[in-house]
């Protein structure tokens, strides 16, 4: 099953996902995945990293286009190193596969499908945020395998919880 979580503010995401990491773990739920971090370089220009699960690392996985572009920051083959990584992590069969997002890579057949589809096949309950632009794309890769899921710690600790005993 894959929990889903919505919010409407721009980068409240990647705030809670990696609180919500943080908060699993403390609780010893064995997570995998991926929280984003969200920074500026030394000339301003943003910066996206994901800190890998449970442990780390942190992998940058944006590209150096200056302060004033408006393109796409992703580093495609940073971020498919990345997602390696966590389908690698994958074997050591965790509880739970925490990823920052089903974005546009996903929306585009790539990303973390692979690892999503893994999860399930495995009786590994998957959360994640899904922006509102790719809600049609994950509706669509998903189908009854998703349930919404408020913002809210304990809930959705019992909701993982739930998952496992029943995997």
């Amino acid at each position: 099953m894959i929990g889903v979580l919505t919010f409407a503010e721009t980068g409240v995401s990647d705030t809670f996902m990696s609180d919500l990491a943080l908060y699993l773990s403390r609780q010893g739920i064995g997570l995998a995945g991926a929280v984003q971090i969200n920074d500026t370089d030394a000339d301003g220009a943003p910066q996206m990293a994901l800190r890998l699960l449970p442990d780390g690392p942190v992998l940058s996985i944006s590209q150096r286009l200056g302060r004033a572009a408006s393109g796409c920051r992703l580093d495609p083959d940073a971020f498919t190193g990345a997602v390696a990584r966590i389908e690698e992590n994958l074997t050591a069969r965790p509880q739970l596969l925490l990823l920052n997002k089903f974005g546009k890579e996903e929306a585009a057949g790539s990303g973390f499908r692979t690892a999503i589809a893994t999860a399930i096949a495995q009786s590994i309950p998957v959360i994640l945020t899904v922006p509102a632009h790719s809600t049609e794309a994950f509706h669509a890769f998903a189908g009854e395998f998703s349930e919404n899921l408020p913002a809210d710690l304990d809930t959705i600790s019992t909701w993982v919880k739930t998952q496992i005993e029943h995997g």
